[in-house]
Formats: structure tokens, sequence, C-alpha cells
């Protein structure tokens, strides 16, 4: 029973966390993205763990390491990549 709710769950977890990012609700979108990338460890979240940690916290350090962890990840997405070095730098400059 419990794989039967994992499979079924897995796919919605991601789009529950981008629906409370979307709703600026940044602390649940967290949560709900660690849960996916733990589950699917799909690079892409990483990115997405990074906006967020970035918005919601004023320090800044869990944002930059989950920057830098979508950065050496093999993710190719070119939009997501640029946003994440620019952001890398203006966090790092700031500091």
């Amino acid at each position: 029973m419990k794989r039967v709710f994992r499979i079924i769950l897995v796919p919605i977890i991601p789009k529950l966390a981008l629906s409370y990012e979307n709703t600026g609700d940044f602390k649940n979108a967290i949560h709900y993205y660690k849960a996916a990338y733990e589950n699917s460890k799909s690079d892409i979240l990483l990115y997405h763990l990074a906006r967020n940690y970035d918005q919601f916290y004023k320090d800044k350090s869990s944002a930059i390491a989950y920057y830098k962890k979508y950065l050496s990840s093999d993710d190719t997405i070119k939009v997501t990549r640029e946003y994440s070095q620019q952001r890398m730098q203006q966090l790092t400059d700031f500091r």
C-alpha cells in the first residue's frame, strides 16, 4: 500500500511546491521541493530550492549553497543556469 501511495504522490509533490511558490508561500514551497528532490534527484529542483531560499530567508547562505549545487549539476536549461550564475555573483558581491 505504501508503494502505491508513493507512485501516486511523487509526481504531484513538485506541482504542489510550485503552487506554493506561485502564491508566495516560500516556506511551504521549500518543504515540498525538498521532498520532491529526495524522491527524484531532478537537478532543476535544486534551482527551485535556491530561488525559494533566496526569496524567503534574509540569510542567503542556503540560497548560495543550492545555486552552487545546481550549477555543478548536469542540468542544461540555459535560462536557469544563466540566472543562477548572475544571482550567485550578486549575492557573493553583496556579502
